[in-house]
């Protein structure tokens, strides 16, 4: 497909000085994103412009701002940036653009060589620091020029000394596209969207709605709040809180380095959820499997209907209730806290239970026991259909039939 990139510019009072600056009109590599932007005596000046791709993909990076993205109503990408701030000149902020092939690429350059410092009044958070990664960590444009700085951080606040600057930007994508977003420090708003997404900011919150493609939102610092999706979703934050209301699709995946997960109304083929450090709780889950990891927090699933399941936690409590369980293998591990699991009425399973400290309390009907002693237990319930593991170093374990 051949791209055919168009923009427009409104509100620029200084175009054809703009013109003379000769800046590049197309990416080349990271040289082009971090070329030296030339800065002059701090002066007030804002604009927008607006440009056009006709491409399959398209990739858009940024260091501070919001971006919002949307649908289109045709079969073109379209990009707003509106560069606001004291220092949002020409002068400081450059927009550059690259199309080859079926790919497309804009970039809002920041004068990350010379200026360090940077004010951003609408900022969600107090403040941020962007530091440069190793070698080899990132293949997007951003982590080029932040490694391009030599360990050198950028810091991003509300207020203060330092370029006020930054760059809103709307992007309305085409239905079965592929859109890319790299954002240094700002929020992420995306909403009905049916198109392949990959969104990351490493400093702020983003919210999703009304989704549908092979999506991935990747939060470094921040929130992250997701409802209604369909297709393939992995949502990441480095640290914060996640919630996910009503998905359906393939694959689900939610990892936090460090903060709680909350799920309502998710059914996939797969389903993992991963937290450093923080507790989990899922109320409405239909899956072939799941799996849900915590270093340290409690786990708590109800309504819940699978085939097999693992459930990891260093230290917490584990609250499960089956509605619906399949002849596959259910294991529950904690090191440090009780563990309860509510079954459904037709049980058939095979238990193997083993408590380092606290007691066994059985009750459901048993139709075999074939060991019992001092913190262990093993038993056939119905035919011994599906497998049960149940393991605790300290606390009690409880099974019982769901309401």
């Amino acid at each position: 497909m051949t791209i055919r990139p168009s923009s427009s510019v409104a509100d620029v009072p200084n175009r054809n000085a703009a013109r003379a600056l000769g800046r590049p009109a197309r990416i080349a590599g990271v040289g082009a994103l971090c070329a030296a932007a030339f800065l002059t005596v701090p002066a007030f000046g804002e604009f927008d412009e607006s440009h056009r791709f006709d491409a399959d993909s398209l990739t858009v990076s940024s260091l501070i701002g919001k971006i919002e993205i949307g649908p289109a109503t045709g079969s073109q990408f379209e990009v707003e940036v509106s560069v606001r701030g004291r220092d949002g000149t020409r002068e400081n902020i450059r927009l550059d653009q690259d199309a080859r092939g079926s790919r497309a690429r804009l970039a809002v350059e920041f004068p990350v060589e010379e200026e360090r410092r940077y004010v951003y009044p609408e900022f969600s958070r107090r403040r941020a620091n962007l530091w440069s990664r190793r070698p080899g960590s990132s293949e997007s444009l951003l982590g080029e020029i932040l490694r391009s700085m030599s360990g050198r951080r950028i810091r991003i606040e509300r207020s203060g000394s330092g370029l006020e600057a930054w760059a809103d930007v709307t992007i309305r994508v085409p239905e079965g596209r592929s859109l890319k977003v790299e954002l240094g420090a700002g929020d992420l708003e995306v909403s009905d969207v049916a198109a392949d997404l990959d969104l990351k900011t490493r400093a702020g919150m983003a919210e999703a709605a009304g989704l549908d493609g092979d999506v991935k939102i990747d939060v470094g610092s921040g929130g992250l709040a997701v409802r209604d999706v369909r297709g393939r979703l992995v949502m990441d934050t480095g640290s914060g809180r996640a919630s996910l209301d009503r998905f359906e699709g393939s694959l689900l995946s939610i990892d936090t380095g460090s903060g709680p997960v909350a799920v309502t109304e998710v059914a996939a083929e797969a389903i993992d959820i991963d937290t450093g450090s923080g507790g989990v709780t899922v109320d409405g889950l239909e899956a072939g499997r799941f799996s849900i990891d915590t270093g340290s927090g409690s786990v708590r699933v109800e309504s819940a209907g699978a085939d097999a399941a693992e459930i990891d936690t260093g230290s917490g409590r584990v609250h499960l209730a089956l509605e619906r369980m399949g002849d596959g293998r259910f294991e529950i591990d904690t090191g440090s806290g009780g563990i309860v699991m509510l079954v459904p009425e037709d049980l058939s399973a095979r238990f193997d239970i083993d408590i380092g400290s606290g007691g066994i309390d059985v009750d459901v009907p048993i139709a075999k026991t074939l060991h019992k002693s001092r913190g262990e237990m093993r038993f056939i319930a119905g035919d011994g259909d599906a497998s049960v593991i149940l393991d605790t170093g300290s606390g009690g374990v409880r099974v019982a039939s769901v309401d």
